[in-house]
């Protein structure tokens, strides 16, 4: 899809009954046709029209056409009544009409949406329709600027051309993609615009891939924040394995036209105030071209790193400028303010330029540019150096704007105290036990399971481990929900024989889940093994425990190699950042001396260091008045100014 800014300007001009009216609203019309190639619509009234209205529509230019708005009813005014009276009863009883052409147009595929709408000097009670309508909007005023002067100084009495419309609730869209990763922290930003910036908010998930830990996240949603799901399109074309990003950008574009529809719904409905602000996610930036032409501000919402967003937006000029696959290349990729990258470090989708998801990251990163800005969950403590890069780049104009909302974790719930991992860290030995989990989705194979076990037992560390079912073909298995296991429905039957037995003393093995938040800022609690995922990091640079970093996929291995920087110093690499993603099984004597390392050793001592200032920084950030409440805060009153 084209650019926004490469559509045609489409301008609505309304003006009153009366040739001193319709006359200019023509020649303004032509000029902007004739000169700053714009289309416009020229909406009149069929009450109170006369001859001279319609000749001076006669011999309009290309690009210009006009409509009128159905007759109303004057029959219970008097005969005698004012001409101002008359008119303004017109315009008032026609803005259902009036509303129904602006989103019939909003919906036009041959149009641009509508770009501006211009009212007459005696309309500006239309101001209200394309305001709720979140379309910018502009009295035209054919008389002089004494008129407006005494009519703004004439109290109750004077015609309203400023409708209270900074006095509607915000209303944010925002779309996520499938993933408890991207679902969890889209309900936490959703919740602080509601609950501390006054907005109300529409989360929009998508039917295809959703899973139950989806609609947890979205269990418990405040007063102001609602949940609707797009409907299911069909993938039968991709097949089985087909990659996760793959078959989640497809839904996305295929869920397209669901998106447009919803957003007219949203647009035309007289409860909310329309769209104010469309916020997608990472994953899901073809939406942005549907905000685009229905005239809505959109932003990417990007639930992952600044680092991750650098990188993905040099992607179509690290496709054009190389041949060789990723991990072939001869020397680090390095950007502005990041951290040295290895090929083999960035992003999984781009390893192999034969697979077609290759050419859809090179789309994702040109489509981002189609936003008016980044809300990125990050903070400052955590990634400085990319930010002021960023920000250089973006005062050039060469990116949107990049506003930091982070860190989205959510507060310890005192729910969480008869769960058994909190029952049986009550009774470790403060900052004694690893807590061990791959994220929501991440996968070992069998023997990868077997060899952490067995290192985890030779370690002599307290362990709280997560076990999830293995898989030897994927190492994303989980991320869906679904992971084929047969008859088995027990992770831990996995475990070699007699390990829970064997470390029952030192460690405790629970399936699939555990309260990670509460988890993590358990007092006994040390260190973190991790995949990595960013919403994982954020929670342990939160909660101050350190990492021992086990990326698996997606975008992990560069965030290990961030996290693992002596810029950031909050994670012990697993192993060294020159080894190669398929290096291999880590064996079980690796496991062993890289979670000592963490928890007795001077490497550990140093991450832990660190994470305590992170924890405090993510304090700061978070803080009531701090930077996070902030950069909301300057970005709802864009939306309100706009409004």
């Amino acid at each position: 899809m084209a650019p926004a800014h490469a559509v045609t300007p489409h301008v609505v001009l309304l003006p009153s009954p009366g040739a001193g009216h319709v006359a200019p609203a023509a020649q303004l019309a032509a000029r902007l046709a004739m000169h700053h190639g714009c289309t416009a619509t020229i909406v009149m009234y069929t009450n109170l029209s006369t001859a001279r209205n319609s000749s001076a529509l006669a011999s309009l230019p290309t690009g210009v056409t006009a409509t009128a708005l159905p007759e109303v009813s004057l029959d219970d005014l008097p005969a005698d009544a004012h001409i101002v009276t008359r008119i303004v009863t017109v315009v008032r009883r026609s803005l259902p009409h009036l509303r129904e052409l602006l989103l019939s147009l909003l919906g036009s595929s041959s149009l641009a949406g509508v770009t501006a709408f211009l009212t007459d000097m005696l309309c500006p009670a239309a101001l209200a329709v394309a305001a709720e309508l979140g379309i910018p909007r502009y009295v035209f005023f054919t008389s002089n600027l004494l008129f407006i002067n005494i009519n703004m100084n004439l109290g109750d009495a004077r015609m309203t051309y400023i409708p209270a419309v900074h006095a509607t609730v915000p209303h944010v869209v925002l779309l996520v993609s499938p993933g408890a990763g991207h679902v969890v922290p889209a309900a936490q930003l959703a919740a602080c615009l509601a609950t501390h910036h006054g907005c109300t908010a529409t989360i929009v998930t998508y039917t295809n891939l959703s899973t139950a830990r989806n609609s947890s996240a979205l269990a418990s949603l405040p007063r102001g924040v609602t949940a609707t799901a797009l409907p299911e399109v069909s993938l039968d074309d991709l097949p089985a394995d087909e990659r996760i990003v793959t078959r989640i950008v497809t839904v996305v574009r295929r869920s397209l036209p669901h998106l447009r529809e919803l957003l007219l719904s949203l647009l035309g409905s007289s409860s909310l105030a329309g769209v104010t602000a469309f916020l997608t996610d990472m994953l899901c930036p073809a939406a942005l071209a549907v905000a685009a032409e229905l005239g809505i501000p959109r932003y990417v919402f990007f639930t992952s790193n600044l680092l991750c967003l650098t990188t993905l937006l040099y992607t179509p000029e690290l496709a054009r400028t190389t041949t060789c696959e990723c991990r072939d290349l001869p020397e680090p990729v390095v950007l502005p303010g990041c951290v040295p990258l290895h090929g083999a470090d960035l992003i999984d989708p781009v390893q192999n330029r034969t697979n077609p998801v290759y050419q859809l990251m090179v789309e994702l990163g040109l489509d981002y540019l189609l936003a008016d800005g980044f809300l990125i969950n990050t903070f400052d403590a955590m990634e400085h150096d990319t930010l002021v890069a960023f920000n250089e780049l973006s005062d050039k104009g060469v990116y949107p704007p990049a506003y930091t909302v982070g860190p989205l974790v959510r507060s310890p719930s005192v729910e969480a105290a008869n769960d058994v991992c909190i029952r049986w860290l009550d009774e470790q030995r403060d900052g004694s036990v690893l807590y061990v989990c791959l994220g929501s989705g991440g996968t070992l194979s069998v023997a990868q399971t077997a060899e952490l076990a067995a290192g985890l037992e030779a370690s002599g560390q307290r362990f709280l481990w997560v076990v999830r079912f293995p898989s030897d073909k994927d190492v994303s298995a989980s991320y869906f929900g679904t992971n084929d296991r047969g008859d088995n429905d027990d992770p831990l039957s996995y475990l070699p024989e007699g390990f829970v037995e064997r470390t029952k003393g030192a460690g405790l093995a629970v399936p699939l889940w555990a309260p990670q938040v509460e988890v993590l800022n358990h007092r006994a609690v040390g260190g973190f093994l991790s995949h990595c995922g960013w919403n994982s990091t954020l929670e342990a640079a939160s909660a101050g425990v350190p990492m021992l970093a086990w990326p698996l996929f997606a975008e992990q291995r560069m965030n290990a190699v961030m996290l693992s920087s002596e810029r950031v110093g909050l994670a012990v690499r697993m192993r060294p950042s020159s080894a190669r993603p398929d290096y291999g099984v880590v064996p079980r004597e690796e496991v062993a001396s890289a979670v000592r390392k963490l928890m007795v050793g001077e490497m550990g001592a140093v991450a832990r260091k660190k994470a305590g200032e992170l924890r405090a920084a993510a304090e700061m950030a978070s803080a009531p008045g701090g930077p996070q409440h902030q950069a909301l805060a300057e970005m709802v009153g864009k939306w309100k100014g706009r409004g």
